[in-house]
């Protein structure tokens, strides 16, 4: 294992930082690898960050000092003298800075000349472990912080990770696992000046490229046990079309087939109609919730975003909708695009989806298209009952396309790029053409834009025809289509 190999490489980065999208099992590696190393004495100390639990507790980033303080007693009791002395000093001491705290209680131990030479007569004797029986505790090394974007205030998620720098700098003693979103401000604080004498190791798991298959063997597996274990169970025989569906819908994310196993695998329930109702062929009972797990995810999401009901956001989350269905083919969703829809600067666009990294990937290029982690993302924006507030306003993005549309086409008699693009696009795709005015028209529903788009649609076709006459195989093949 990669993560196993990093833990064990004296060579290595101090610091690995585990990231990916909302769902894509971050926790799920993070805590294989805690067990792992705890079975093999390699587990110094461990964290576990969460806001959905029901204790705060848990997403309080005060306790993680007093959690790195104690944990290591265990495989190190000689520190207990030390950090036994410092409280008795200074009685206040968990009440002081957090960094103040971590020299005092954390790096000043591990960085004392006794407790150093100890782990290096340790990890020395770990290597023969085999032949001579050291026990497994000798070997403590890795330090595992789980959901650190799950810590409750950002500031504090950033200092932690500059705790964690200073930490990292004891030679060749630990290991920190920091397992994460890929949230804005952690990711500047990783480029910071702090961690640039201590290169930060990154696995990215958006960028695995087995994760179709690894998702497809999970529900094959659970399946399996479903068969087994459930009553009903015996005659439970998904389809192939089933099985690739549920796979696609994952987009890679282990949190939506994860999901849909624990609905499907009630104990008093046949699993084949819920998983009917999964897959849309039948509907849920009355207060069946068969994805609340991950709409808890995408709620916490957006819940959690600076101006979550600010009126862009829900506007460019529905273009961005509008832009995935057959009929709106010439729609870009991307942030270049989606700034001349809404009037706004292409920077703010990313600046109102910088909360919105773990479901969405921004491009580097504003021309380039704006890329989903979540196929099953808008299965619960376009549900209200599922996604309440959050719910897409799709007459509202119906109507900011229509009006951007009506004000490209009047600037200059319907001349310049845009006709060029939109007028050659439907020429080469004359099967959508019919579509595509169907658009324009259910556009214009509920909008300011009516009058305008109803001329649009009664002469689009012919000033196709007479603008395409103008138009050279050349001049379509330079431009860009809409």
């Amino acid at each position: 294992m990669d993560i196993i190999d990093w833990v064990e490489d004296n060579s290595a980065s101090s610091i690995l930082w585990l990231r990916g999208p909302a769902g894509a099992g971050k926790s799920a590696i993070a805590q294989t690898i805690a067990q792992y190393c705890k079975e093999n004495g390699l587990l110094v100390a461990s964290h576990f960050f969460s806001r959905t639990l029901s204790s705060s507790e848990r997403s309080d980033g005060d306790r993680v000092v007093p959690t790195l303080t104690l944990q290591p007693l265990q495989a190190f009791p000689v520190m207990q003298q030390h950090i036994e002395g410092v409280i008795h000093k200074d009685p206040g001491i968990f009440h002081r800075q957090r960094s103040i705290q971590m020299e005092e209680l954390f790096i000043k131990p591990w960085r004392c000349r006794r407790i150093t030479r100890l782990h290096f007569m340790r990890r020395l004797l770990f290597q023969f472990r085999r032949y001579i029986g050291i026990p497994q505790a000798y070997s403590g090394r890795l330090i595992d912080i789980d959901g650190l974007d799950e810590c409750s205030d950002p500031e504090v998620q950033c200092d932690l990770l500059h705790i964690t720098s200073a930490c990292a700098r004891i030679p060749r003693l630990l290991r920190f696992l920091i397992a994460s979103r890929p949230e804005i401000h952690i990711e500047q604080t990783f480029g910071s000046e702090t961690f640039e004498l201590n290169p930060v190791k990154r696995i990215n798991l958006a960028d695995d490229p087995d994760a179709n298959w690894a998702i497809r063997r999970y529900l094959l597996r659970e399946f399996n046990n479903i068969r087994k274990n459930n009553r009903a169970g015996a005659n439970f025989h998904p389809t192939e079309d089933m099985i690739t569906k549920l796979v696609e819908k994952s987009s890679g994310q282990f949190i939506y087939p994860s999901t849909v196993i624990k609905y499907i695998q009630h104990p008093r329930d046949n699993p084949g109609v819920r998983l009917e109702v999964i897959m849309g062929i039948s509907p849920p009972r009355v207060n069946d919730r068969p994805f609340a797990q991950l709409d808890a995810l995408y709620t916490h999401i957006f819940s959690s975003a600076y101006g979550f009901m600010n009126d862009a956001i829900k506007s460019i989350f529905g273009i961005i909708f509008l832009a995935s269905q057959q009929h709106y083919y010439y729609l870009e969703p991307s942030p270049a695009f989606l700034a001349s829809v809404l009037g706004l600067k292409i920077h703010e666009i990313t600046f109102l989806l910088d909360d919105f990294v773990s479901l969405v990937a921004l491009p580097q290029d504003p021309a380039q298209h704006i890329r989903l982690f979540h196929a099953s993302l808008f299965d619960f924006l376009c549900n209200q009952e599922r996604s309440g507030v959050f719910a897409l306003d799709l007459p509202a993005a119906h109507e900011a396309v229509a009006t951007h549309h009506s004000r490209l086409l009047n600037v200059n008699h319907f001349g310049g790029h845009f006709s060029l693009c939109m007028s050659t696009n439907l020429w080469r795709h004359s099967n959508r053409r019919r579509h595509h005015l169907s658009s324009f028209a259910f556009a214009s529903q509920g909008s300011q834009a009516v009058k305008a788009i109803s001329i649009i649609v009664k002469n689009f076709d012919r000033k196709i025809h007479s603008y395409y006459k103008e138009i050279t195989i050349g001049s379509y093949q330079d431009g860009i289509c809409f």
